[in-house]
């Protein structure tokens, strides 16, 4: 089991045969694999994706970039290994901690300014281009509504698509 604290508040413990944490360029690969969410790689944001976690609950969560995060190692009758981009660097055991946290100086990576990252993930995971010719087209036949953003009394857009003149949109609250 691990015990996740994020800025020294405790976040989650979890049963489970370890975790991934990983920044939005990572998110598509292991994280990605194991059930974890993709990030728009200009969040800045962490993910903490449970590898075959023990109970439904466990679910991956994206956290704040600049939190200290701290993994330990609460209850593991075995070492407990620590892998860092596929590289094996350490063996943990029960009451060993982890602290992670992001880098004083960004690394600094080579773009190319036309890079698109999702034509990338579209190539890679075989998505289909969709029923959009291209880019800000809208199907025939099709309805659309645009919320500005969401009032207070709500805390979730859910977004439908109909065929018809009907509204496409549905607010929920709590």
């Amino acid at each position: 089991a691990f015990r996740l604290s994020s800025a020294g508040r405790d976040v989650s413990s979890y049963r489970a045969d370890g975790l991934i944490c990983s920044t939005p360029s990572g998110s598509t690969a292991y994280s990605l694999a194991a059930g974890g969410p993709i990030l728009d790689p200009a969040l800045g944001a962490m993910v903490v994706t449970p590898i075959s976690a023990h109970a439904l609950a466990m679910r991956p969560l994206v956290l704040d970039p600049s939190a200290e995060l701290e993994v330990a190692v609460i209850d593991s009758p075995s070492p407990v290994s620590l892998d860092v981009d596929g590289r094996r660097e350490a063996s943990l055991s029960s009451g060993d901690a982890v602290l992670l946290g992001a880098a004083r100086e960004p690394y600094p990576l080579l773009t190319i300014p036309s890079f698109d990252p999702w034509q990338r993930l579209r190539d890679r995971l075989g998505w289909e281009p969709g029923i959009l010719n291209g880019p800000g087209d809208k199907p025939k036949g099709m309805h659309w509504k645009t919320f500005d953003r969401l009032s207070n009394e709500h805390d979730a857009l859910v977004l439908m698509i109909s065929k018809t003149d009907k509204s496409v949109g549905q607010l929920t609250g709590n």
